[in-house]
């Protein structure tokens, strides 16, 4: 596997991350969103509004087949670990600029996210993520706060740190071993992708 890490201008990041997708290597853009979104309120609002809405009844399967990993769910909320709070669904109405970044990834991608989350790590203190893979591809955007994402190299014990920051996107194919550690309280937005083996 192939690690990049790439400073790219608005002219040629949708080509580099084709280019990522097409080689199912992890790249790193640093600073490519760095206006969006970088205040806590997005999120603890977004905390209030999505506890009060009608849990997907995809999650309700899951948690019936005893898939949901989460401790607690309430809407689109759940709580994983101890202080790190996961909601379905981020909206334009509470991420100013959310639907242009959605739109030139659906452009990317040529297909709709399957998915999409907004992550809260209320604790510098907050268990990591332990090492396992997806089954989707991701486009993980920090937003407030850092946070480490430890990429191996196949099976081996080999990785490589890097450290993400407001603004810093980060691209992981699928079946990508990966562990991330919080080094702040955070937030990001994630877009999951369902693989797929060409893009147009």
């Amino acid at each position: 596997m192939i690690y990049n890490y790439h400073m790219f201008s608005e002219k040629h990041n949708k080509n580099l991350l084709k280019e990522s997708i097409k080689n199912r290597t992890v790249t790193v853009f640093p600073k490519h969103y760095s206006n969006f979104p970088d205040k806590w309120d997005y999120f603890i609002n977004f905390i209030d509004f999505g506890s009060q809405q009608p849990m997907p009844k995809s999650r309700q399967e899951e948690m019936e087949e005893g898939d949901d990993n989460s401790q607690f769910r309430k809407g689109l909320v759940a709580f994983w670990g101890y202080m790190t709070i996961l909601i379905d669904r981020p909206q334009e109405g509470f991420f100013p600029g959310l639907e242009e970044i959605k739109s030139d990834l659906v452009s990317t991608f040529n297909k709709e996210p399957s998915g999409s989350l907004a992550i809260i790590s209320l604790s510098s203190s907050e268990k990591k993520v332990e090492r396992h893979e997806d089954d989707t591809d991701n486009v993980y955007t920090q937003c407030v706060g850092s946070v480490t994402w430890r990429i191996y190299v196949g099976d081996s014990k080999e990785y490589t740190d890097y450290e993400l920051n407001p603004g810093d996107v980060i691209f992981v194919p699928s079946g990508t071993s990966h562990e991330v550690f919080p080094n702040t309280p955070r937030s990001a937005i994630v877009f999951v992708f369902k693989k797929e083996d060409d893009i147009g």
